[in-house]
């Protein structure tokens, strides 16, 4: 509201004034009475004297008349102590305009309010939604992961069983077998080494120089570097190589120490075996620009059979050859992988 910025000019000579005037018209009025009491008392004749009643219900109607006259006086009196506090110029045309935009604005300001109520209806209606569709986004993105992971992990046992198929057409004697969880070949171990040893005969380093082509021609479609050569025909997954690791394995007989000693040793040997042979063989890289071929052994402590036969513990002493593939942590890696396959790798 507008600050009333004048006041009290001349104020207390307005306040006299018009008590002054309303005091003159009081005592007017009374004269007037007065007069017109003493006309009807000039023409009163002895003949014609009113009654007492007559003159009682005159008297009672004057004395009302000046009662209300005189709390007449005390309102205007008390209205005007109340206005002896507002400005001499006070513009009551002013004042109602001055209501009324305060009216209009509270209107305003009112309606104002229940728009904010309204939009933070909608605010907590539009959160909702998009929490809802966070969820569902990130469900279809643990789906799109699951989903992706899932054909990498088949891309992979068909990848092994086609090289499982090519070795044993070739060399059935080796008994080249699927492991249970369809990520490794398992040689057996008498197929390429002799008992205790980690030599390499050499009709059995030729065995193994002939694995090594056979695995040669098929890592282009599933690694990078410069001689990845993706297509969908071999890999619609669009599956990567991170590692294919070359493990030792050996029964329980000897002490651990080693066992672990000739299961690396025969890693090893097969892994320079190959090499030598094939030196373009650490031209396959994964992701991260490794040659994807490497060395493992774990001695005794990854049996695939019971070590207290003597079958079993044929079937421990072994090579794998396991394969390891890149599995993305979030969605986004599914499409650089993509893209790196495509254009062979490069950066």
């Amino acid at each position: 509201m507008r600050t009333l910025r004048r006041y009290h000019r001349h104020s207390e000579d307005e306040d006299e004034s018009v008590f002054i005037s309303m005091t003159d018209m009081a005592v007017s009025i009374l004269f007037i009475v007065l007069i017109l009491l003493a006309f009807f008392a000039s023409q009163l004749r002895p003949e014609a004297v009113v009654s007492q009643d007559e003159y009682d219900r005159v008297a009672n109607r004057l004395a009302e008349r000046d009662e209300q006259l005189q709390q007449t006086i005390r309102r205007m009196e008390t209205l005007l102590s109340r206005l002896s506090g507002i400005p001499e110029e006070l513009n009551i045309s002013e004042l109602l305009a001055e209501n009324t935009a305060l009216r209009e604005e509270l209107a305003i300001r009112q309606k104002s309010n229940e728009q904010l109520a309204e939009a933070a209806k909608d605010d907590e209606r539009l959160r909702d939604e998009l929490n809802r569709l966070y969820r569902l986004l990130s469900e279809r993105e643990i789906n799109r992961l699951e989903t992706y992971n899932a054909d990498v992990s088949a891309e992979r046992t068909r990848l092994l069983l086609r090289l499982r198929d090519l070795i044993n057409a070739e060399y059935p004697e080796l008994g080249v077998r699927l492991s249970k969880t369809n990520d490794a070949l398992q040689f057996q171990g008498e197929g390429l080494f002799e008992s205790s040893s980690a030599e390499l005969s050499t009709d059995r380093r030729k065995k193994v120089e002939r694995i090594a082509e056979i695995i040669d021609g098929v890592l282009p479609c599933y690694t990078l570097g410069v001689r990845s050569s993706y297509s969908s025909d071999c890999n619609e997954a669009f599956a990567v190589v991170e590692a294919l690791q070359i493990e030792g394995h050996t029964d329980s007989t000897g002490s651990a120490s080693l066992n672990v000693e000739l299961s690396s040793r025969r890693a090893a040997a097969t892994y320079v075996a190959m090499n030598q042979y094939l030196s373009r063989l650490t031209d396959h890289v994964n992701l991260s620009g490794q040659p994807v071929l490497s060395v493992a052994g774990y001695g005794k402590d990854r049996p695939i059979a019971d070590n207290r036969s003597e079958e079993g513990r044929a079937a421990n002493r072994r090579i794998d050859l396991r394969f390891i593939m890149v599995q993305p942590a979030v969605v986004d890696d599914i499409a650089r992988i993509r893209e790196r396959l495509l254009v062979g790798g490069s950066e």
